[in-house]
């Protein structure tokens, strides 16, 4: 199942996926959070007709209150759609970008740096390796529509001051980086882990 938002990095992931050879379908969530909602659900369905690929929508009977309830309330509604589908596995499209914008977020509120797993239980992200300016170029190369989500315009999210500040001044070395890091971070955690495990 291919969480379908949309944006660039979604159709991306799932023609990847496709393309891997893994049977893939879409699921796409109505958050109910803009007036929008329902267009860009018409919008994926059509999406997902033109790439010929199977799609499920599930939309949430009240919008989540704020971005972790959203969140929370997203994999949820994904994780209900694997199993109506039979899906054994769910694939977000977060890319290196998100890493490297996580990683910056932990940091500054004092943590680790641990960025995003790559895998979560059934969930799966296979395009941590990709900026986001790959995702839509794969997209415009293939004359695949994207929504654009005007909220990510919206400085007040912290996300999004790095998203639009900090991140285009680092470059793709940077960025990358930022990346290595988050991946040494990660290993060094699963190595403690196992430490304990063997205590």
């Amino acid at each position: 199942l291919a969480a379908f938002s949309g944006g660039p990095d979604s159709p991306a992931h799932a023609l990847v996926l496709q393309s891997l050879g893994y049977r893939v379908e879409l699921g796409h969530v109505a958050h109910r959070l803009r007036r929008e909602s329902s267009a860009d659900a018409d919008h994926c369905r059509g999406v997902a007709t033109s790439l010929g690929l199977p799609i499920e929508i599930a939309r949430l009977d009240l919008p989540p209150a704020g971005e972790a309830a959203a969140r929370t309330a997203r994999y949820a509604a994904l994780e209900e759609l694997r199993r109506r589908t039979g899906a054994t596995m769910i694939a977000t499209g977060h890319t290196l970008d998100d890493d490297a914008e996580t990683v910056l977020l932990r940091q500054a509120r004092g943590g680790f740096p641990l960025g995003i797993p790559p895998r979560r239980g059934c969930i799966v992200r296979p395009l941590l390796a990709l900026r986001r300016s790959a995702t839509a170029a794969y997209c415009a190369a293939r004359g695949v529509p994207v929504l654009t989500d005007p909220s990510n315009a919206d400085e007040s999210f912290a996300r999004n001051r790095l998203r639009r500040r900090v991140l285009p001044g680092l470059g793709d070395a940077g960025v990358e980086a930022l990346g290595d890091l988050a991946a040494e971070s990660r290993r060094r955690a699963a190595l403690r882990e196992a430490e304990v495990d063997l205590q």
